[in-house]
């Protein structure tokens, strides 16, 4: 499975953010699974967890978008996955999270590249993420800047 982590600014707690995600993505009705500090939730070839930010984690989210992450969205993505479903609901579960705690997000993929940030409401999408190249900008449901984002 492949990782992408959204980092969460603010004050988030895992379950509520858990929650909005769910909301977002019509999963309301999937059983909530718990582990030791994580909540999460599974439909086909994904998985969501949510668990509070390690500092490591926390470093990454200043380093990339200038906030501290309180808390880490992974979704775990399975090889025979709808690619396209997956960036644009990925998209939608962001914007929810980050207009629902009025917060920043930034994701991140294979632990260092930056595929996108919202803060202070501006999206920047990286040029060459997954985002652009499936076509599901619209997804976001704002404009987008398209840049190129760092490397960490």
């Amino acid at each position: 499975m492949t990782r992408y982590a959204l980092l969460v600014g603010g004050s988030v707690g895992s379950q509520e953010a858990l929650g909005v995600i769910a909301n977002a993505l019509g999963w309301e009705s999937l059983k909530v699974l718990r582990n030791t500090n994580a909540w999460g939730v599974a439909g086909g070839e994904v998985e969501i967890w949510v668990t509070p930010a390690s500092e490591v984690e926390r470093e990454l989210s200043r380093e990339a978008a200038d906030i501290t992450a309180s808390a880490t969205v992974s979704f775990w993505v399975g090889k025979g996955a709808d690619m396209v479903g997956v960036y644009s609901g990925m998209a939608v579960a962001s914007v929810a999270v980050a207009d629902a705690f009025s917060c920043g997000v930034v994701m991140i993929a294979s632990g260092d590249s930056v595929l996108f940030r919202i803060t202070e409401g501006e999206l920047r999408v990286g040029s060459s993420s997954g985002f652009v190249e499936y076509g599901v900008l619209s997804s976001f449901d704002r404009t987008p800047v398209i840049c190129e984002l760092p490397v960490l």
